[in-house]
């Protein structure tokens, strides 16, 4: 006995190992050191930190637990290995269970047991007038679908058939001859989790303003497990930049669809500009691989359209992520010929309609800010004016294309796309002039008397679009800058109708019927009263 105290007493003392991960450290686990993401982080679907990223790792990990203070491991699919079991059984479904406020009412309104009976009866359902996609991986989602485990909940299996039945249809612009946030999104949300939590989060919300009107929980914790599993994702990329294009696919549409949901929620954080910066760096670099020209031209027409809409002073305060992606010296690569972007594919015009012409205008519209006359900037001023002139004649000479008898539409869609061209052409004029002229604006009779005469042309045109339409879709951002010019309180009144009318009332559009009413309260004219709004209440919207 007196030799085993000795032995004890003269044991080393062994100091704990701090050359793991922040992340395992944090958690009191043995960390494998495997880098950038270790064996405990891919298992339980943690972001992995490491100390050298930067100074401030422990205090932005902390900060991210404290988010997710439940403790328990969320999931989502993983890239290089399968997510299952030693025993062989899939890990997909072990999901924390995540707060839904509105279980009850969906299952009111769809008879989840009678449409969730066979998986197969419900994809077709939906697909059964879809074309199916060319590649392999694509049409086997179709042939042999498999649900995610985490739609095994019934409350999510609601959600999610809302999102096939309902959200599927309000982002577009047109459903025929068909729809690409049904036939692309859907077969990805069948086989990457990540795919599913966008598309969860997406309809929860939509669910949410269509009948409870409060903001869904649900909707938030999908929407932050997909920003989770996108952070994961972007530093394995970092780690091999060598993933193959289906792979760097899905992780761009996944960001889109995360922009989507900033825009359907109501986000007034600026997060949508960080990710469309995200999603156009890696836009960039698929445009170097070999990827279907479908589903790429898909991609391109949904970072476009959102890009423009977002970055403009209508949107809010100036941050330092716009100034950043505008100074970039590659911006307009992606963005500067709209015509020809994704022109042959079947998304082409899906929500630029047969506007290209008129949003190409708006980043050199932005270009046109007041900028007080002074004797040492006279040139600048004539600049200025010489482009004004050349912008506006543009505008107010713009006809609908010809050539919409090329795309594969309907005669009552090409109507539709003339109706919003001309809608849109009404709102990039009054962008033109607002943009101009300044603060000063109300006090130039003339080009008040101007932005009237385009409302006036503006809602001629709009009592022409039927409320059932799906071209509303795309017309936020016009509604916007022309309600913003509205002094006419029945024509506030019409709008604020409109912006309240389902299935398009959803959260981004009563954030922007709130903007628009303390600027018609306080007196405040045109997008720059807008932006002061914003710049008073400190937020910047999420347009698309």
């Amino acid at each position: 006995m007196k030799d085993c105290n000795i032995a004890s007493s003269q044991a080393v003392k062994r100091t704990r190992k701090r050359t793991g991960c922040l992340t395992c450290r944090l958690r009191h686990k043995k960390c494998d050191e495997r880098k950038p993401v270790c064996v405990g982080c891919e298992r339980n679907r943690l972001q992995c930190k490491w100390s050298t990223d930067n100074a401030r790792a422990w205090r932005n990990l902390l900060m991210d637990t404290a988010s997710t203070s439940s403790g328990k491991a969320v999931e989502c699919v993983q890239w290089d290995v399968p997510s299952c079991h030693p025993d062989g059984h899939s890990t997909a479904g072990t999901e924390a269970p995540l707060t839904n406020r509105c279980p009850g009412k969906v299952n009111q309104s769809i008879n989840a047991k009678e449409k969730i009976r066979e998986d197969n009866s419900v994809l077709l359902h939906v697909f059964q007038t879809e074309p199916l996609l060319t590649t392999p991986s694509f049409s086997n989602a179709y042939s042999s679908p498999r649900w995610p485990k985490i739609l095994e909940r019934a409350d999510l299996q609601s959600i999610f058939h809302f999102y096939m039945n309902t959200t599927a249809f309000v982002l577009t612009s047109r459903v025929k001859p068909f729809n690409p946030f049904a036939s692309y999104v859907l077969p990805y949300a069948l086989s990457d989790d990540l795919i599913t939590h966008c598309v969860l989060a997406l309809g929860a919300s939509h669910f949410s303003s269509t009948y409870d009107q409060t903001p869904s929980l649900s909707a938030t914790s999908h929407y932050s497990v997909a920003i989770r599993c996108v952070r994961q994702r972007l530093k394995v990329l970092e780690a091999d930049d060598r993933l193959s294009s289906e792979k760097l696919v899905g992780l761009v549409l996944a960001i889109l669809l995360l922009c989507q949901f900033e825009s359907v929620d109501g986000s007034q954080n600026g997060a949508i500009v960080l990710h469309l910066r995200a999603s156009r760096e890696l836009l960039l670099r698929l445009g170097r691989l070999q990827v279907e020209a479908n589903i790429h031209g898909f991609l391109l027409e949904l970072y476009a359209f959102m890009s423009i809409v977002s970055k403009t002073s209508v949107a809010g305060v100036k941050t330092q992520a716009i100034e950043k992606t505008e100074n970039h010296g590659e911006r307009d690569s992606v963005v500067s010929r709209l015509d020809s972007l994704n022109r042959g594919t079947d998304s082409y015009g899906l929500l630029f309609g047969c506007a290209h012409s008129l949003f190409e205008m708006i980043p050199r519209i932005e270009m046109l800010r007041y900028v007080p006359s002074t004797p040492a900037n006279s040139n600048l001023q004539k600049s200025r004016y010489d482009m004004f002139c050349i912008l506006e004649n543009k505008i107010m000479t713009w006809e609908p294309p010809e050539e919409l008898a090329e795309l594969s539409i309907d005669d009552e869609t090409a109507s539709d796309y003339r109706i919003t061209g001309r809608i849109h052409q009404q709102a990039v004029l009054v962008y033109l002039y607002t943009s101009y002229y300044g603060p000063g604006i109300q006090h130039e009779e003339a080009v008040i008397c101007k932005i009237d005469e385009a409302i006036d042309r503006m809602l001629a045109a709009s009592g022409s679009l039927s409320d059932s339409r799906p071209m509303w879709s795309s017309l936020l951002w016009s509604a916007m800058v022309l309600g913003s010019c509205l002094r006419q309180q029945e024509h506030r009144e019409l709008l604020a109708q409109t912006l309240s009318k389902r299935p398009y009332n959803m959260f981004g559009c009563q954030r922007v019927l709130e903007v628009l009413s303390v600027a018609w309260k306080r007196g405040y004219y045109g997008p720059i009263g807008v932006k002061r709004v914003m710049e008073e209440q400190k937020i910047i919207m999420s347009i698309a």
